[in-house]
């Protein structure tokens, strides 16, 4: 067994922007990120480091963001994306390290909710941090849309040296499925063969509320059993998902392990009355909070909750609905080796709704409430976070004069003022 709790203990968390280059906020609003109705192109992406001089930028998009038609003498309907990217070095845009466009086409019909995925290969060589743009183009819609990414292929064995998949569709994500079977895939450039599978049944707590400036520190999973894993090859299959998952390398411990999670099998979906009652908190009262955790008779106690907030039933219903549909937003956009509602995004997305402008780039979220440059309107910012466990942990900058428009917020939520 591998002495990997001894080396990652008490986890570091260090600001990423802070030790490599950043530029400026991106000049697009992303604000349409977030928003449902928004039918834009919202990729997920998943890096892989093929091997020392190439690696693979793996991408799924929602076939509903996308317009499909017909084009010249075609019989049946495509949909038609291309795919560019630019790969910098470290003086960013003047540092063009490789570029290419990828065309995508998909045969299918408008609102045939499927996922598509595709890929494109990057001239990366091993050992650096790279920032990749990628533009995205719709060209029946002729809709353009940009991202940013890291590239690390910094000599550490991170998550990008590792690929698992079900059949040919990648997980972009790493969340599981109990029950599942997986293949995992390793990168020509880990050497090690022997692997610890670690379970751990160990939850994280909720984020504070934004004016808490004072924060615990992150703790490392505790184990509650091991098995091992040997590579034959590059690949293994992986049976029997249960829990979290943890794999790290028992014979190099240099190598930084690397997660998967299981939080339901119907995630990002909240359909159990015990799932409802985490997120409550953030609106509730102790004495109320508590009473929803020792409950006999769950679902009353939540329906009084909720009908206490909305006064009648078809309003209640109509408040009960908006807020597990942004908690399952949340889950669906800013779930790291936490649930999405539990983090600083998920907080404010949850109690404010969606932002009215997003500005960012590949280390920083800049939300804003209200107009912009507005003294009513309130500003939130979030870096990301260098964090072992995850590669979506944007913390936000906490501030004690968000105090009095928070509690303003939950008071609309208390009130049923939310529409």
């Amino acid at each position: 067994m591998s002495n990997y709790r001894l080396l990652w203990g008490i986890i570091p968390l260090i600001f990423l922007f802070a030790c490599s280059s950043s530029g400026s906020l991106s000049r697009y609003d992303y604000s349409y990120l977030y928003q449902e109705e928004q039918r834009l192109i919202k990729p997920k992406f998943k890096v892989f480091h093929q091997d020392a001089d190439t690696s693979l930028l793996y991408f799924q998009i929602e076939s509903n963001d996308i317009l499909y038609g017909k084009l010249g003498q075609d019989s049946i309907s495509k949909a038609r994306i291309l795919c560019k990217y630019k790969l910098y070095g470290k003086k960013g845009e003047r540092d063009i390290l490789d570029s290419a466009t990828t065309p995508m086409i998909s045969t299918g019909e408008n609102q045939s909710n499927s996922i598509l995925q595709g890929y494109v290969k990057v001239k990366a060589k091993a050992g650096e941090l790279y920032p990749l743009e990628i533009r995205f183009r719709d060209v029946y819609r002729d809709l353009n849309v940009v991202y940013y990414h890291w590239i690390d292929k910094r000599d550490n064995g991170n998550d990008q040296y590792y690929l698992m998949s079900q059949g040919e569709q990648v997980l972009v994500e790493p969340h599981l499925k109990k029950g599942k079977a997986y293949n995992l895939k390793k990168s020509q450039l880990v050497e090690a063969n022997e692997f610890d599978k670690s379970m751990s049944a160990m939850e994280y707590e909720m984020t504070p509320p934004p004016f808490a400036t004072k924060i615990g520190e992150l703790k490392y999973p505790e184990i509650d059993n091991l098995s091992p894993i040997r590579f034959e090859g590059q690949e293994v299959y992986i049976d029997s998902i249960q829990d979290i998952n943890l794999i790290t390398t028992a014979e190099d411990t240099s190598l930084r392990p690397f997660f998967f999670y299981h939080f339901s099998n119907h995630y990002p979906e909240v359909i159990e009355y015990e799932e409802m009652v985490g997120p409550i908190r953030y609106i509730s009262t102790s004495a109320e909070y508590k009473k929803l955790q020792q409950a006999v008779n769950l679902k009353k106690e939540l329906d009084l909750f909720w009908l206490k907030i909305g006064k009648d039933a078809s309003r209640t219903k109509q408040i009960i609905r908006e807020y597990y549909r942004r908690v399952e937003l949340a889950n669906q956009y800013f779930t790291d080796y936490r649930e999405g509602w539990k983090t600083d995004r998920g907080i404010l997305l949850i109690v404010y709704g969606e932002p009215n402008n997003i500005y960012k780039d590949l280390n920083r979220e800049v939300w804003t409430y209200g107009e912009e440059n507005q003294i009513l309107s309130i500003r939130f910012e979030f870096r990301l976070i260098d964090n072992p466990l995850s590669r979506n942990d944007f913390r936000l900058v906490r501030k004690e004069e968000y105090k009095n428009n928070w509690y303003r917020a939950v008071d609309n939520w208390r009130q049923g003022k939310i529409f």
